[in-house]
């Protein structure tokens, strides 16, 4: 089969991103040709993953071939605008007429599904759509946008979904049974226990928390920095951030007099990551809240699938599936506000390895029981055989 995925990818760091290039990986992997178009290599650099030239090749894996569209200079647009859409349905058209691809998938509702879109109405190729928590809580909303998002969903021959937004999905679709729910999993053979760990880091005999992610007021991360200055122990605080984010917390760092303490990095490939929580003792995800009800992240999750312990917000842990953990058990909870409880937490586990070799292995029972990727990427593959059948 010939699928032609139109979405965020790396070095478009990010869940959705991810889940795109792990997707991509894994249906080559089966024999399927994927070909996938972008915007990926305009991206800002405070979103954008640091991935050195010898390792471009990575970002096509077996029977994958990416194509992005690129910013062009002497077209300017009154007032100012990157044509994302028009790139993008345009550079799909090309190549889906030119590999006589069987399928389109988009991910993501702006601009990758509306894309899928224009691409569907022009090659007559049968359109799966995905929508991730954040485009459809925030964007679906926006009044001059949401008329053309039913307009996709209608059209769509599959809208893959979430039961927890079903609801609002049907409310926008006459034809409920194309709504089908799929969760990616955690790709539980690249998240392991065993992956060898990253090799560029110095932390000496310090033990070591990360951070992984955007940084924003909700992500808890002043709060983790505050925490870090508060500890008695000889620890150190990975930020794998973006570009500007490294300048914001090196000048916070600098305030709190704890840069001997903390490590910055900007965004790595996706398939570094395992290898990053590998070298990592406690993965750190203060995060307040998600402004975004069914917004979740998929960061601790990979985090337990590596076997390491994982400190998490509380208000996060109400949510599925962290609200079936237990404290101490399979995870940590942390109110990140809290500031003396919260490196009490830091103390407690930098200097209990055993306690953090229990709750990483808890968690990985845990979410390995909860998991199972290759079953939905066969789900997936189901689903796309039935349009092309």
């Amino acid at each position: 089969m010939k699928i032609c995925f139109i979405t965020k990818y790396p070095p478009i760091e990010g869940g959705v991103s991810s889940k795109s290039y792990w997707l991509a990986k894994s249906l080559g992997e089966r024999g399927h040709e994927v070909y996938v178009v972008t915007n990926s290599w305009e991206v800002e650099d405070e979103y954008r993953e640091v991935i050195p030239k010898e390792d471009f090749e990575k970002l096509e894996p077996k029977n994958v071939k990416v194509f992005s569209t690129k910013h062009e200079q002497g077209y300017d647009f009154i007032p100012y605008s990157n044509p994302y859409v028009t790139k993008l349905s345009g550079l799909a058209i090309n190549v889906i007429r030119k590999y006589n691809v069987d399928l389109i998938y988009s991910f993501y509702l702006q601009p990758y599904c509306v894309a899928g879109y224009i691409a569907k109405k022009t090659t007559k190729k049968p359109l799966m759509v995905m929508h991730a928590g954040s485009d459809i809580e925030r964007l679906f909303e926006n009044k001059f946008m949401k008329s053309v998002f039913i307009e996709v969903f209608n059209t769509a021959d599959v809208i893959l979904s979430d039961s927890r937004v079903s609801e609002k999905i049907k409310g926008a679709v006459t034809d409920h049974e194309k709504i089908k729910y799929l969760n990616l999993n955690i790709p539980s053979n690249e998240f392991a226990p065993q992956i060898e760990p990253y090799k560029e880091l110095e932390k000496g005999d310090s033990v070591l928390f990360t951070y992984l992610g955007k940084n924003y007021d909700r992500k808890g991360t002043d709060y983790f920095l505050k925490a870090v200055k508060s500890s008695k122990k000889n620890i150190k605080a990975l930020f794998l951030v973006g570009k500007k984010s490294i300048e914001i917390i090196k000048k916070r760092s600098k305030e709190l007099k704890i840069e001997d303490r903390v490590i910055l990095k900007q965004f790595i490939a996706p398939w570094k990551i395992p290898n990053l929580m590998a070298a990592s003792d406690v993965i750190v995800c203060p995060f307040l809240s998600h402004n975004i009800e069914i917004k979740n992240s998929t960061i601790p999750l990979e985090a337990m699938a590596c076997g390491r312990p994982v400190i998490l917000g509380e208000e996060i842990c109400k949510k599925s599936p962290f609200n079936e953990c237990k404290n101490w058990e399979n995870l940590v909870k942390v109110k990140p506000e809290d500031i003396e409880n919260f490196s009490k937490t830091l103390d407690t586990l930098s200097e209990n390895k055993k306690l953090r070799e229990k709750i990483g292995e808890n968690g990985n029972i845990f979410i390995r029981k909860r998991t199972n990727y290759s079953k939905s990427i066969e789900e997936f593959i189901d689903k796309c055989n039935f349009l092309v059948s």
